[in-house]
């Protein structure tokens, strides 16, 4: 009777931990304050982000498409971004801090990504190595209410 049960836990760890390698994972991202500055100061919101590991190893990327990284400045965290343009593209964009426009060359392995909800993107890292990527964004799920309710 114990081999049976170990034998059944072992199948189960087995089965969830190939699919959380390889198909669909959950990860629970930090949704960046505004700006930059809001971001060294280190105030950030949180999402659990449900990501498609399978589509990064089938499809190539496109412009467009959502993405989990793992973060550029501390590689425990996790962002989602948009991708803006890929390798051998020129990014054409409004740098805020400098308060001109800037061109830049994305470099062979590497992705530019954008933000809609703030600036804290490759406008103020640069480049991300394709290395980073998780994986596709499926959904997003706010967990804030969760986290202040518990402190």
């Amino acid at each position: 009777m114990f081999r049976r049960i170990f034998l059944t836990a072992v199948q189960c760890y087995c089965g969830l931990f190939i699919c959380t390698e390889f198909l669909l994972t959950p990860v629970l991202c930090t949704d960046n304050s505004a700006n930059a500055e809001d971001h060294r100061s280190g105030s950030s919101r949180y999402s659990l982000v449900l990501v498609n590991k399978l589509k990064k190893r089938i499809k190539q990327l496109e412009i467009g498409d959502s993405i989990v990284i793992r973060s550029v400045s501390d590689p425990l965290k996790f962002q989602y971004r948009k991708v803006r343009g890929l390798e051998g593209d020129f990014i054409h964009f409004y740098n805020p801090e400098l308060s001109q426009k800037e061109t830049k060359f994305v470099p062979p392995g590497h992705v530019w990504l954008h933000s809609n909800e703030n600036f804290y993107d490759s406008r103020y890292y640069g480049p991300v190595p394709r290395g980073l990527i998780i994986g596709h964004k499926i959904c997003k799920i706010n967990v804030n209410w969760m986290l202040s309710q518990t402190n």
